[in-house]
């Protein structure tokens, strides 16, 4: 308690002390108050301020898994457009292969039924599978070589570059030079 007046008389002075002691116990009252609503500020604004920083740590690390998640959704949707190409690339590929097999398939269906093959003459029966061989294979060269009487030669039968046929008459290769291909052959 701070100080206060003494009252010794029931008069003009002593009323005079009784209200400014009245007055100084408000004043105290309100310093009081006052320090005491100053301490709970002060615990409320360190509160806020915990939280504060709890929140912004929050937020940082929020930040942090945004951008973690769009660096992973980028990665993963370049992997998938590259799996989709790749899947693309082997889809078309697939279908060419397919396609390739079914003109291969009817080609040979073809061959199968031509009657002509049957007949025994070689010449002719060539004239009819190399140009097919060479569209199905889609090669621009293709042919028939075969080992002479000798043994000592391969001789064409059969020649056609870029879909037109060669005279192939006397075009022979030793066999000594391709001694490999005659080992594969064997």
């Amino acid at each position: 308690r701070s100080y206060r007046l003494e009252q010794h008389s029931s008069d003009e002075m002593g009323q005079l002390a009784q209200t400014y002691n009245e007055m100084a116990d408000t004043v105290q009252e309100y310093i009081v108050d006052v320090v005491s609503s100053k301490a709970t500020l002060e615990n409320l604004n360190k509160q806020l301020e915990r939280e504060i920083e709890q929140r912004r740590q929050v937020q940082e690390e929020l930040a942090i898994n945004r951008d973690n998640l769009e660096i992973t959704v980028k990665e993963r949707t370049s992997e998938l457009e590259k799996e989709i190409l790749e899947r693309t690339r082997v889809e078309k590929l697939q279908q060419e292969t397919e396609k390739r097999l079914r003109e291969q398939n009817e080609a040979l269906f073809d061959l199968a039924g031509n009657q002509s093959l049957y007949g025994g003459d070689l010449h002719s029966s060539l004239d009819t599978i190399v140009p097919l061989a060479s569209k199905i294979l889609q090669v621009n060269r293709c042919g028939v070589w075969l080992i002479d009487e000798k043994s000592d030669s391969y001789v064409c039968r059969k020649l056609e570059i870029q879909g037109k046929s060669v005279e192939t008459t006397d075009q022979t290769l030793p066999l000594i030079a391709y001694q490999k291909f005659a080992e594969l052959l064997n």
